[in-house]
């Protein structure tokens, strides 16, 4: 049964990344389809998968983003027609129309990175996730998006504040 909900959160994040992409009202459409999967989903789905299955999910989601989103922005931010200026402002969107977008999924796949090292890790796997981990956080700054940045900081310092705090409780029994 869990494949079947895998299959589902793939769908989802797979018809989220081609909302961004369009402006049409088919976007809009599958925006809202997402939005209701990936609700069901938290509500019904996750709670019944043990912590093996969750890694398996965040792996997936991690290469997603990082396939599709991150490494292609890397290589697209050397083109100067993927910038543009707005009020004195010099943002990349990539193929995204909306640098706002680009900016919460990389720093999506940036969170994704930090739980992943906040597992323990060996010297290969610190080198990569430090490698993503950067890429992240340079198209998250090449888009110029004050809620990307918003987004991945407060993520880093909630992250940070409960990391501490479990292992604190852990520490004091």
């Amino acid at each position: 049964h869990s494949i079947i909900w895998l299959i589902l959160f793939l769908l989802s994040t797979i018809i989220g990344l081609v909302s961004v992409t369009e402006t049409t009202l088919i976007a809009s459409v599958l925006q809202n389809v997402q939005v209701y999967l990936l609700v069901f989903l938290v509500v019904f789905i996750f709670p019944i998968f043990d912590r093996q299955e969750f890694d398996m999910i965040m792996i997936i989601t991690l290469l997603i983003i990082m396939i599709l989103v991150v490494l292609p922005s890397v290589g697209l931010s050397l083109v100067s027609s993927f910038y543009y200026t707005q009020a004195g402002r010099t943002r990349f969107i990539g193929y995204f129309n909306n640098p706002n977008e680009l900016a919460r999924f990389a720093a999506l796949g940036g969170i994704i990175l930090l739980y992943f090292l906040s597992k323990g890790f060996t010297l290969y796997k610190l080198v990569v996730i430090s490698t993503l981990l950067l890429l992240s956080v340079y198209v998250i700054w090449i888009t110029d998006s004050r809620a990307g940045l918003l987004l991945f900081g407060s993520s880093i310092m909630f992250f940070t504040v409960f990391q501490f705090i479990k292992r604190f409780k852990y520490s004091a029994i």
